[in-house]
């Protein structure tokens, strides 16, 4: 079981170039189908660039998107920089995870008590999926208990260095 769960997630490498995406655009365009359909959602995303593998990214930020509405039931999806490192966070209000499971549930195949019970289809392999893809850009991705209850998913990315030549590196985290 776990040499399958290293494999799936070993699997999930997506080899393509990067590419520098501006984060308002992709989280805009991820959520167009939701919104139309009245989702709750709510974005504060500013111009702000990643040179990433954009479809790795696609599939993490997906991810997670989708895992706030399904538990979360809505979402406010906000990004700033700091320090040359863009952060995306994702907040819902549901029944965020008990202190002890913040980075057990990055494990292959760990799935809590309310989630499989809600939802019986998901697999335990998508947040470690999206935080080894953040690691391989040079980010991190973290999960907090949101203060009154629901969890807030921060993922971390080097932004584009504005003095660099378009297509190339990314400033230092």
């Amino acid at each position: 079981m776990v040499k399958g769960a290293l494999q799936s997630v070993k699997d999930s490498d997506i080899h393509e170039n990067l590419a520098e995406v501006r984060l308002d655009r992709l989280v805009e365009r991820m959520t167009d189908a939701a919104r139309a359909s009245s989702a709750p959602i709510t974005l504060a995303v500013p111009p702000i660039s990643v040179m990433v593998r954009p479809l790795a990214l696609r599939l993490a930020l997906g991810g997670l998107i989708d895992n706030g509405l399904r538990y979360g039931g809505s979402i406010e999806v906000a990004a700033s920089v700091e320090e040359s490192v863009a952060t995306i966070e994702i907040r819902d209000r549901g029944p965020g995870l008990p202190k002890d499971s913040l980075e057990e549930i990055f494990e292959p195949y760990v799935r809590l008590e309310h989630g499989r019970e809600a939802y019986r289809e998901g697999s335990g392999l998508g947040l470690g999926i999206a935080r080894r893809i953040a690691r391989d850009h040079g980010g991190d991705l973290r999960l907090i208990n949101r203060e009154g209850g629901g969890l807030v998913v921060r993922l971390s990315l080097p932004v584009v260095d504005a003095g660099a030549s378009p297509g190339q590196g990314v400033a230092a985290a």
